[in-house]
């Protein structure tokens, strides 16, 4: 039986055939693979026994690499000793010890299982400190209604046939454009907001700054998601790494490099009403995670240089955007992102939409190399994985502009 038939068997059972909607491969090109079997490193097995050389790493959440020895037996000796208990692990606040010294400022942690509990608990507690009710956003924060109602608006989904209340629309409001420009032209009509959320990895270091004046004028908390970014982008995330503060940071996915967790934290001041809006699951404090997540902090501590790729991937796209920059610009193509998550795309698109997006994901399968559109390299890729991404990204740019 061939993977296409298995795939429809899987999705006779599971909507999309997959529970992670981003993972489905309805989501992209009928090229495969569909299903993968085992991984190490910077590479993946699918079930028809091909190797892929990949470069999404599990939607950016395996930062080290795929079955990293230290952080896996970190795992399996707390199963071991049980990850599960009535009361309280010393992992929890081991954890929350090391993520208050690696980043500055922040005073308090709370865990929870994925990105889009540690973005609403965010909106709750700044709805909770503030006593106001309006949030900005521009970007997908999760699926929860206040973020996916506008960021899936924008794509053409009504509230209806997104199984949304309309009154959920009307507290968060939606910035067309990341900018200081549009952020400020909003204001001219609305204030007194409850909260400002931004990934910061899509903003210009100014523009930040200015947000951020801004939301200690007014006193409207600023929340920073870094659940995709995080320490991806530096050991301290994005904002530290610019010099800025935020009032409440979201981090999950490369915390613990993949195993499912993600963190709100902030000054104590703010997070002490996690326990008004109760914010509480019960996976929350199992502590299989919280040992990956000790084990990713250990590697950190232990590395002299981290990301590794940093330098490798500023290369490629420097090169790939002076390409870009001498074919002809009805071609429409851009390079936007960062070392450690970047993508080459037409203007004005989201990944989705993008009709570059096939040309893209296609001509790097061609090559073995796997991409739902994004570039997201590990620590365990080497030279030559990074050699074969180039060639196979100008040969997909030059399959475009022909």
């Amino acid at each position: 039986m061939i993977s296409s038939d298995r795939f429809r068997e899987a999705c006779s059972r599971i909507p999309g055939g997959c529970s992670t909607s981003a993972k489905s491969p309805l989501r992209n090109p009928a090229w495969g693979p569909y299903f993968a079997t085992q991984a190490e490193g910077g590479h993946f097995i699918d079930d028809e026994g091909r190797e892929w050389l990949d470069f999404d790493m599990a939607l950016s959440a395996a930062v080290i690499g795929y079955a990293v020895p230290a952080i896996d037996e970190a795992v399996i000796r707390q199963i071991k000793k049980g990850f599960v208990f009535s009361v309280p692990s010393l992992l929890e606040a081991g954890l929350a010890e090391r993520l208050c010294e690696r980043f500055p400022s922040v005073e308090c942690v709370r865990f929870c299982k994925d990105g889009s509990d540690a973005t609403s608990a965010a909106v709750r507690i700044a709805r909770r400190a503030t006593g106001r009710s309006k949030i900005v956003i521009g970007s997908y924060h999760g699926w929860h209604d206040w973020s996916a109602v506008h960021y899936y608006g924008v794509q053409g989904a009504s509230p209806q046939e997104l199984g949304i209340l309309r009154s959920a629309a009307s507290e968060t409001i939606w910035l067309p454009r990341e900018t200081c420009a549009e952020f400020e032209a909003l204001i001219a009509s609305l204030d007194c907001f409850a909260g400002v959320i931004v990934c910061p990895e899509n903003w210009s270091q100014n523009d930040l700054r200015q947000i951020s004046d801004y939301c200690r004028r007014t006193s409207t908390v600023l929340i920073f998601d870094e659940i995709k970014s995080g320490i991806r982008y530096g050991p301290r995330g994005v904002a530290y790494s610019l010099g800025l503060v935020a009032d409440l940071i979201c981090l999950g996915k490369s915390i613990a490099n993949g195993f499912p967790l993600a963190v709100l934290a902030g000054r104590s001041e703010l997070m002490s009403f996690s326990n008004d809006v109760h914010f509480s699951t019960t996976a929350a404090s199992e502590g299989i995670s919280l040992a990956a997540s000790l084990a990713v902090d250990d590697y950190l501590r232990a590395v002299e240089t981290w990301p590794p790729w940093e330098e490798r991937c500023k290369g490629i796209m420097s090169r790939v955007s002076s390409l870009i920059s001498a074919v002809n610009p009805m071609h429409n193509l851009t390079i936007s992102g960062y070392p450690g998550n970047f993508r080459v795309h037409t203007f004005d698109h989201l990944p989705v939409n993008d009709p570059f997006r096939k040309v893209f994901v296609s001509t790097l399968a061609n090559h073995g190399i796997f991409s739902t559109g994004y570039i997201s390299p590990c620590a365990s890729h080497v030279e030559e994985d990074f050699a074969r991404l180039e060639v196979a990204l100008v040969e997909a740019i030059s399959e475009w502009v022909t």
